[in-house]
């Protein structure tokens, strides 16, 4: 439901930010990224949320936006 809400208003020429607050990293993968890849350059919600990294630094430029997850966020439950 998410990826289509996304991709309904960014068509509708609205701003969008996808946020993947999920371990499993479905939104992430559904946007074509790779959760792991991106867990090694540091740019997942896990980061953001443990090392205080600046969420700018980790959005997925595009319309919709994306800001990933990896399995390393249940670590931070």
């Amino acid at each position: 439901s998410t990826v289509n809400l996304a991709y309904a208003l960014a068509q509708r020429d609205q701003r969008v930010l996808a946020i993947d607050m999920d371990p499993q990293s479905s939104l992430t993968i559904y946007f074509g990224q790779d959760p792991r890849a991106l867990e090694q350059q540091e740019r997942t919600m896990y980061w953001s949320l443990i090392q205080n990294a600046d969420l700018a630094s980790l959005v997925m430029v595009g319309n919709p936006a994306l800001i990933p997850s990896s399995i390393r966020l249940a670590n931070a439950e």
